[in-house]
């Protein structure tokens, strides 16, 4: 192969490493951009359902370095109803709200509304940040569930 041509094609190779490297290092920027603006202190409202769909606590509180259970354990708090949280090996499993304990494929499962964009929890809920103007809701659910809800409850 002539001279030229290596030398273009270990050209090409530095720029496609290069940019690949810019990429990384701006997925890096924008993650650490993003658990901030999560982890924002202010308020957070979190709302709690109820396995019959009744709204149980639907609050803000306040929140600093917030994750979605420790926002469950201050609505708890506020609201005067137990929480039961179990550490397993995967992290804090939330066992029990207000008596209601998880049995088989069924039990509490916790979404957030951040930027007017509901996800589901995709991790403990302990690990899971949440900040300023978020929205938490947890809820009782089995594996069919897909989503928060079709409307947010009232009261």
């Amino acid at each position: 192969m002539p001279a030229g041509k290596v030398a273009v094609g270990v050209g090409l190779l530095a720029v496609v490493a290069l940019a690949a490297a810019g990429l990384v290092a701006l997925d890096a920027a924008l993650l650490a951009a993003e658990k901030a603006d999560r982890n924002a202190p202010g308020d957070v409202r979190v709302t709690v359902l109820l396995p019959d769909g009744r709204p149980l606590f639907n609050a803000t509180v306040p929140s600093e370095n917030g994750t979605a259970l420790s926002v469950l354990l201050s609505a708890a708090a506020a609201g005067g109803f137990e929480v039961v949280v179990d550490n397993q090996s995967l992290g804090a499993y939330v066992r029990a709200i207000a008596g209601h304990e998880a049995s088989g494929a069924e039990g509490w499962k916790y979404y957030v509304q951040h930027a007017g964009v509901w996800e589901g929890g995709d991790r403990t809920s302990a690990d899971y940040p949440v900040g300023r103007g978020d929205w938490v809701l947890w809820r009782w659910g089995g594996l069919e569930d897909e989503g928060p809800w079709t409307a947010p409850p009232t009261g």
